[in-house]
């Protein structure tokens, strides 16, 4: 699948990790866990846990995004390395933070489970969680892309979260997003401008989505485009497809105008794969959020000086793997929330860049 931007954000579609940040802060240690997973199918998840060399305080556990995305944030989809989750962690940790990263199923070093659920995801994000909080730490949570949907859900469930971090985060449904996403991307690049075609593909890509996996693939309508085609089998073959289903028609705003807990919101001027109008409605909902907007922010939550406009799906997908460092606003922003939030305030070992 081609298609950089469906399968990103969606995933119905290891790596190595970044060097040490090399700034100021704590001195830091980097040692491999294993988390104990709740269903048994996996024995553990096999993880990184980033600490300063007293290994105590406030802690922060990374979720990444959709697909095969390992602990670092690097995709097999994406040439290069992106590494955006690695550096994040190795920042913080150098602020004075305790970080927790960890390969999700499939991924990294841990085992790919033959069976997963549409609830795995949330649940091996509780189970990192609960390996933080047995340990002593007051602990928040760092979602990124489909990870902040995690993070939100987890957080809703689990009162002990101190404080959420959505970065990049979609706040309109899926079934919103893929039908903006599909249009914009793909049908419209393509030259494709009739309205009844246009809603053809759309109707069908979203009965797929609806469909039972390893029932046949429901029939194309007259005028599918190639790429829509592509979309449905990859769709069709993923293992994901119940929970995509499941929560197709979620509205990320309901479930964040319940959440108690404090929440920081980013988002970058130069996504391509979320627009300012979800950053937009999640800060509106947030009960306790505050919102921090970066213009030349892209996806991967990198400096990106380009409009999004004078990019190819090409070139995109070409930067997503360069390896540039994370944007120095979203890590300045991060830990100061999270200072604030894990009552860190007057710590003297937890130092935020300015």
């Amino acid at each position: 699948m081609r298609s950089l931007f469906v399968i990103a954000t969606f995933a119905a579609i290891a790596g190595c990790h970044p060097p040490p940040i090399e700034s100021g802060g704590a001195a830091t240690e980097e040692r491999e866990v294993r988390i104990p997973t709740s269903d048994g199918r996996v024995p553990f998840l096999a993880g990184s846990l980033h600490a300063a060399s007293t290994g105590k305080g406030p802690a922060v556990l990374m979720i990444q995004g959709s697909g095969p995305t390992d602990r670092d944030w690097n995709n097999p989809h994406i040439p290069g390395e992106n590494g955006s989750g690695g550096l994040v962690a190795h920042a913080l940790a150098r602020a004075g933070l305790t970080v927790l990263a960890y390969d999700k199923r499939g991924t990294g070093r841990t085992a790919k489970d033959p069976a997963p659920g549409p609830t795995t995801a949330d649940d091996d994000a509780r189970s990192a969680l609960r390996f933080l909080l047995a340990r002593g730490h007051r602990v928040g949570l760092f979602g990124h892309s489909d990870g902040a949907s995690i993070a939100r859900r987890v957080a809703l469930t689990e009162p002990r979260v101190a404080a959420v971090v959505l970065a990049a985060a979609p706040g309109r449904s899926l079934r919103t997003l893929l039908r903006e996403q599909i249009t914009r991307n793909i049908l419209r690049p393509a030259g494709v401008s009739s309205r009844r075609t246009i809603e053809a593909n759309l109707r069908w890509i979203e009965k797929v989505v609806r469909s039972a996996r390893g029932s046949p693939l429901p029939a194309a309508p007259r005028g599918a485009h190639p790429r829509v085609r592509e979309l449905a089998r990859t769709l069709k073959r993923s293992p994901r497809l119940g929970a995509m289903a499941r929560r197709f028609d979620e509205e990320p705003t309901r479930e964040l105008a319940r959440l108690e807990a404090p929440v920081l919101i980013l988002g970058g001027g130069r996504d391509v794969q979320v627009a300012r109008a979800d950053y937009d409605a999640l800060v509106r909902a947030a009960r306790a959020g505050q919102g921090v907007w970066i213009p030349d922010m892209d996806h991967v939550l990198k400096l990106e000086v380009r409009p999004p406009t004078r990019l190819s799906e090409r070139e995109v997908l070409a930067r997503y793997g360069e390896p540039r460092p994370v944007h120095p606003r979203l890590l300045a922003a991060v830990c100061r929330f999270l200072r604030k939030q894990l009552a860190a305030d007057r710590d003297p070992a937890v130092r935020c860049p300015e």
